[in-house]
């Protein structure tokens, strides 16, 4: 088992590595592009959160329209909410 953060999953030393799990505690606080690298560490992953609570911090008003400011779990609540 190793922890690190979304960003810390940029260090060299996971880019050598496969994990067979990747788990994102706080993952609707997380931005979709900040959570990407960890998951292409991982074969399987889970992402844990509340989509009710607090979003992402966004401090670009370009970045908000267009749409960067949603969570990698509202991403995948709305992608569900379509397949059903």
């Amino acid at each position: 088992m190793v922890g690190t953060t979304c960003l810390g999953a940029g260090h060299p030393l996971f880019s050598q590595r496969t994990f067979d799990v990747c788990i994102v505690d706080e993952s609707t606080q997380v931005l979709q592009v900040s959570v990407l690298r960890s998951l292409f560490c991982a074969k399987k992953f889970v992402l844990v959160g509340d989509p009710e609570q607090l979003p992402p911090v966004i401090r670009s008003k370009t970045a908000r329209c267009v749409s960067i400011s949603h969570s990698a779990v509202t991403v995948q609540v709305l992608l569900a909410s379509l397949t059903v």
